[in-house]
């Protein structure tokens, strides 16, 4: 389906040159622009054709786009009972719930990515102002190495990253209680 996508795309892009190219040439001289639409009148089926083609051609390329499934990655590995496959997805929705075992975590978003056959992590993380961030990453980063080693079974782990995106200030609830006694 690729192929046909940049098969159509390819296509498209060049009647698509060609076209609006010679429309400009045609324009710049005004014989030959009139001789192009008398042509166009006068062989009516071959412009309704024409028409139709590049419609037709339009048409399926946007359809291409649409019929593409994303493909879901898989971390597979063997145990004593047999093969286990976890996929990507699977392994990211499990690490987003660590998160929530840290009250200064505001927001966590991971994502994974295998690499010969080792994970390594990156977290996306919002934390609370005031949260001693350096002590934050690294409890972060042996919670997610521990989850996943006890949990999905997986050890080898190339590594955990940590980006802190935000700092996220508390609300200002003082300020609003002072507003409502007042």
């Amino acid at each position: 389906m690729k192929f046909l996508h940049a098969l159509f795309g390819t296509l498209l892009f060049a009647v698509v040159i060609l076209v609006g190219g010679y429309m400009v040439y045609a324009s710049m001289d005004g014989e030959l622009w009139r001789k192009s639409l008398d042509f166009l009148a006068a062989e009516r089926w071959i412009s309704l054709g024409a028409g139709v083609a590049l419609i037709l051609l339009a048409v399926v390329y946007l359809l291409s786009c649409f019929r593409r499934k994303s493909r879901v990655e898989f971390l597979s590995f063997e145990n004593e009972s047999g093969a286990v496959s976890i996929s990507m997805n699977a392994i990211g929705d499990f690490l987003g719930k660590v998160g929530d075992e840290f009250a200064a975590v505001e927001e966590m978003k991971p994502s994974i990515q295998a690499i010969s056959g080792a994970i390594e992590v990156t977290l996306d993380v919002k934390v609370k102002a005031g949260t001693q961030i350096p002590e934050l990453c690294r409890m972060l980063q042996d919670r997610v190495k521990e989850s996943i080693t006890t949990n999905l079974g997986l050890t080898d782990i190339k590594g955990v990253r940590v980006n802190v995106q935000e700092i996220v200030s508390a609300p200002a609830a003082s300020t609003e209680k002072r507003e409502t006694q007042e």
